[in-house]
């Protein structure tokens, strides 16, 4: 089954104009010569109905079924379907960028995968408290097209086979409830199981799963009557009402309050904590309820921390670069490693640039998360976020350098 990142096969470019650039494409094509009529298609996928009388010998293409998504809860008839006739096969949802896949064997969930990062198994587990952020990581750099991350982590002694499971089983669900939810693309259904290719096995009962999904969508729409998007910007505000509660929230709640220290996208917020859309959607539901949160519309096109553009990410970036290049030059390598620590202790202590430190970690050759010192400083107004980068990696340095000459 295809996949985000796999080679293209056509182009066709602004006139209409179209090329095979895929050898195997081609040669497809061609044992289907013939005249074919463009049928109504979908932003995602094309139909062709072949027009000339030449009887021709079946080809059996595997594609069962597809179709156009119009509005959330679209798919729930069409898993039912499934669900009912007992197919087995690969379902592939697609939304833009966004990539879906639910397989399935005589109707029951077999296993369920995602293109968003926080609906993977390792960003689950950290998110349950089943494994530290920077041992996954470790690990992952391990994976292979033979070994899977879950063997990993489990020989070594990362997770239990049991915790490996139930988390697997919950990210089986928490992928299904939010293809639900997906309002906007198309899908196709494929017949046949790749069993060399699924990370795990799971028998989910599809119709329970769809009851529960169902409601999902019930209570998404209660939700949106104050979070009417993933695109909204959520910023923090202290509650002024009296009778308001003055502490600061719990559960899942408090995990979104945590990454909304600079104004963000909810769609950010859910993949900073690991919540994904609906968890976070709920979570910034109850926060606004109780004036904990202004939720406003963007007003312009918002810039991620991981792309910063214009002159001033190229500034930050800059600074930043330095800054590591300082790091690298005092702290690399193993003679280094008690002054990393210092260094390690000065940014986790830090009080006047304790936004810009937040999370950051010293990696093995001393330098610092380009991505993360971004994202720390994202929402704070121009002409401050560069001052802070700036002043705080000088401060950091200038500490680094005062210790490599006690």
């Amino acid at each position: 089954m295809p996949r985000p990142g796999d080679p293209v096969d056509l182009e066709i470019d602004d006139s209409g104009e179209v090329q095979v650039v895929s050898r195997a494409a081609q040669r497809r094509l061609a044992s289907a010569a013939g005249g074919y009529r463009l049928l109504p298609s979908t932003g995602d996928l094309l139909l062709f109905q072949r027009q000339d009388d030449e009887v021709r010998p079946s080809r059996p293409s595997g594609v069962s079924l597809c179709g156009e998504i119009a509005g959330a809860g679209t798919l729930a008839n069409v898993l039912n379907f499934i669900h009912f006739c007992q197919f087995e096969g690969t379902l592939a949802v697609l939304s833009g960028p966004l990539r879906k896949q639910l397989t399935f064997r005589r109707g029951q969930l077999l296993s369920a995968g995602s293109s968003l990062p926080e609906e993977r198994v390792g960003a689950l587990l950290v998110r349950f408290g089943k494994i530290d952020p920077v041992k996954l990581d470790e690990a992952q750099e391990e994976v292979t097209l033979e070994r899977r991350l879950g063997t990993i982590l489990v020989e070594r002694g990362l997770v239990s086979a049991g915790d490996l499971y139930d988390v697997s089983k919950r990210q089986a669900e928490e992928v299904f409830f939010s293809t639900l939810l997906i309002a906007r693309g198309s899908f196709y259904f494929v017949q046949g199981i790749e069993e060399d290719k699924l990370p795990v096995r799971l028998h989910l009962d599809t119709q329970s799963l769809l009851i529960e999904g169902l409601a999902r969508i019930d209570e998404m729409s209660f939700f949106r009557s104050l979070i009417p998007s993933s695109a909204v910007i959520l910023s923090r505000r202290r509650p002024t009402m009296p009778g308001l509660p003055t502490s600061e929230p719990q559960g899942e709640a408090r995990l979104l309050w945590q990454v909304l220290d600079v104004p963000r996208t909810l769609a950010d917020a859910a993949r900073l904590t690991n919540l994904g859309e609906f968890a976070a959607t709920k979570a910034a539901f109850a926060l606004a309820q109780m004036g904990y949160l202004e939720v406003r519309e963007p007003s312009e096109p918002v810039v991620t921390a991981d792309v910063p553009q214009t002159g001033l990410g190229e500034a930050l970036l800059e600074a930043i670069d330095a800054a590591n290049a300082a790091l690298a030059r005092l702290l690399g390598g193993g003679e280094g490693r008690a002054l990393r620590q210092a260094a390690q202790a000065f940014v986790d202590g830090h009080t006047r640039f304790h936004d810009l430190f937040r999370g950051v970690a010293l990696a093995e050759d001393g330098t610092l998360s380009r991505r993360q010192v971004l994202l720390n400083v994202d929402g704070l107004p121009d002409a401050e976020r560069l001052g802070m980068v700036r002043r705080g990696l000088a401060d950091l340095v200038h500490f680094v350098e005062f210790m490599a000459n006690q």
